[in-house]
């Protein structure tokens, strides 16, 4: 049965893996967000669909449809995991919040206070406290039975684009429109006056994105004019901007987990990196030394890039309908890109937390999932396959016979990355 595998022996007797494309399921609209439990046996995902569905992986690695989650009455925007994986939490045009358990019951009533589409979720790494951003230029605050701390932001003047909890809980950044960026505490109080980003032609640009350290003492940020600024968290003041190119956009900014590099997903259809030479700190207003790389690879606008969470790789999903896996160092993985989204923009890419397993999510109405490195297919070799052709096309082996096979056979590419 599908998915279908092949097996093709080289002169350096490398077995590559190829599938069929295999999508969990087919929406009638657009996929917007999608995340994996953090015990990485679940995958949450929102369509314009009006609909969350909910997926869980079994022990051998099998992927079902759960739950649909019905609920909201527009397009879903944003979906998200408490850090414990026992509630869900979803954001949508209807300009409600709805919490979830894992079981799709909805928790209390949805949530309301916004008065524009909700375009960012995100719980605290505690799971207690929920931060929203909205097109209403407001940032709302919520403790996990939904009520609200304090009042709304309105430190915004227009959009607030995106949101995120410091490591340790404790700060609040939001970036959005005008070049805005604010920081607030957990009781919804702003710190200190509300920050501008980088200036040019007498004009603040959008920020797109932010991100903390995994120190938590810098904040990244990433406008729609080519600038990326880092920010001291403590002083809420500006550390330093790279102007990558004008009439370019960042779309994404995140750390490694070691926090030594930057990735910035680029409308320039490139991800550009900063890698320092020590975990990124600020002393005396200079910052380590670092050199910039450029990857290239895309066919048109990058607008998301992950690392894995051991920070040897990183994923970027693309306009062109692609992602690309990189090793650290910017060079690809495979010298194709993967194509399963039929050249549909890919609007969200995660790792699991294990970082075996890639999934996507797209326009075409779409999530996909992709196996990451050989000990990944070894494991599909022995738990999905029935039986096994080996050499000789009339001769079968039992499924229980797949490891001995496997072993005194298979050696295994360690640059294998299959789509399944």
């Amino acid at each position: 049965p599908p998915p279908y595998f092949f097996f093709i022996y080289t002169a350096t007797t490398f077995i590559y893996i190829f599938s069929d494309h295999d999508a969990l399921e087919i929406y009638t609209d657009s996929v917007h967000s999608v995340a994996f439990s953090p015990g990485g046996k679940m995958i949450v995902s929102g369509s314009a669909d009006e609909t969350i569905r909910l997926w869980k992986i079994d022990n051998k690695g099998n992927f079902k449809l759960y739950k649909t989650l019905q609920g909201h009455n527009q397009s879903i925007n944003s979906v998200a995991f408490s850090p414990e994986g026992t509630i869900l939490i979803s954001g949508s045009t209807d300009m409600t919040i709805s919490l979830w358990d894992t079981e799709g019951n909805l928790i209390g009533q949805p949530l309301q206070g916004h008065k524009e589409s909700i375009l960012s979720v995100a719980f605290s790494p505690d799971g207690e406290t929920i931060v929203t951003g909205s097109e209403d230029s407001k940032l709302g605050l919520w403790d996990i039975k939904g009520n609200f701390i304090g009042q709304p932001l309105r430190g915004h003047e227009g959009i607030v684009y995106s949101a995120a909890f410091s490591p340790n809980g404790e700060i609040i950044a939001s970036g959005g429109a005008k070049g805005r960026l604010c920081f607030l505490d957990t009781k919804g109080n702003l710190i200190g006056k509300p920050l501008q980003s980088h200036q040019r032609d007498n004009k603040y640009y959008s920020i797109n994105s932010v991100a903390f350290s995994p120190d938590g003492k810098i904040l990244a940020s990433g406008d729609e004019d080519g600038t990326v600024c880092l920010w001291d968290v403590q002083k809420k003041s500006l550390i330093h901007n790279q102007i990558w190119c004008k009439d370019n956009t960042v779309n994404c900014v995140t750390f490694s987990p070691d926090g030594k590099t930057i990735a910035c997903a680029l409308s320039d259809k490139t991800i550009r990196v900063w890698y320092f030479e020590v975990q990124l700190w600020y002393l005396e207003s200079q910052l380590p030394k670092y050199e910039i790389k450029n990857w290239s690879g895309h066919n048109d606008e990058v607008n998301s890039i992950v690392f894995s969470p051991d920070g040897q790789m990183a994923v970027s999903g693309s306009l062109d309908g692609t992602l690309r896996l990189w090793d650290i160092k910017g060079t690809p993985i495979m010298q194709q890109p993967w194509c399963g989204h039929e050249g549909k923009e890919v609007s969200c890419v995660a790792f699991s937390p294990d970082g075996k397993v890639l999934v996507s999510s797209s326009i075409d109405g779409t999530i996909r999932l992709w196996r990451v490195g050989w000990q990944a297919w070894l494991k599909v070799c022995c738990d999905r396959l029935a039986y096994l052709a080996l050499k000789e096309p009339d001769k079968f082996i039992s499924e229980d016979q797949n490891c001995e096979i496997c072993a005194r056979y298979g050696i295994w590419s360690q640059t294998d990355y299959v789509e399944i």
